[in-house]
């Protein structure tokens, strides 16, 4: 699959720390960057599983409505 039609996201805080997500060309796992402070050079990268997605998905729902001392 080109990289132009797979779904992905980016997103970048106020000091320019960059994440961003896509899926791999099979579509079976989900590819996370982290870029401190923009510097690729300095990256991190994960490849998560289906299932590993749908638990990061879950995560904020089920813990933003706790109290910060319980998250």
């Amino acid at each position: 699959m080109p990289k132009d039609d797979r779904e992905s996201i980016r997103l970048e805080d106020d000091e320019q720390n960059l994440l961003h997500a896509i899926w791999s060309r099979s579509g079976k796992r989900l590819i996370v960057t982290v870029a401190p402070r923009g510097s690729w050079d300095r990256a991190a990268q994960v490849e998560l599983a289906a299932d590993q997605v749908e638990n990061l998905r879950c995560f904020p729902g089920e813990t933003v409505v706790l109290p910060p001392p319980e998250r």
